[in-house]
């Protein structure tokens, strides 16, 4: 009978002991891959949800304003005193800085794509009411007021 053979002659070990040591860095190394992308995703999603919520938070605010806005030009409207008209007019100067403080701190956190140009529409759209709201108001200080519930 036959003696038998070893199928990996004992020369050629170290050949194996050099594959398994490759498999285990290449194994090692695409787990630092793996580890480092989650960590740059991480603080991806990290970035997003801090500017969801301070987006939502300037968002409302500058909602909030522009509801201050509607009731201080009502008042206005409804107020024939002229002192107290100024006193309205202080509150209504004090919500519109206010609600350019709140778009200032919205503005930078427009970069998904698209945010910015709606951004700008809405932006725009804010700024033209401003005229009507100064035609208005210059109506109510001569207390026309039916035709500053008109305009």
């Amino acid at each position: 009978m036959a003696q038998a053979r070893s199928i990996v002659p004992p020369n050629s070990r170290i050949w194996l002991i050099s594959a398994f040591l490759l498999i285990i860095a290449v194994f090692a190394f695409g787990n630092l891959v793996v580890f480092f992308s989650m960590r740059k995703v991480q603080a991806g999603n990290r970035t997003i949800g801090e500017n969801a919520l301070v987006s939502i938070e300037a968002v409302s605010r500058i909602v909030h304003e522009i509801d201050q806005e509607r009731l201080l030009v009502d008042a206005h409207i409804f107020e024939s005193a002229t002192p107290e008209m100024e006193r309205i007019e202080q509150r209504l100067s004090k919500v519109q800085m206010e609600m350019g403080a709140a778009a200032e701190s919205y503005e930078p956190l427009t970069t998904f794509p698209g945010e910015y140009e709606i951004w700008e529409h809405l932006s725009a759209d804010v700024s033209q009411i401003r005229q009507p709201i100064d035609n208005v108001l210059a109506l109510s200080r001569r207390n026309q007021d039916v035709a500053a519930m008109k305009a």
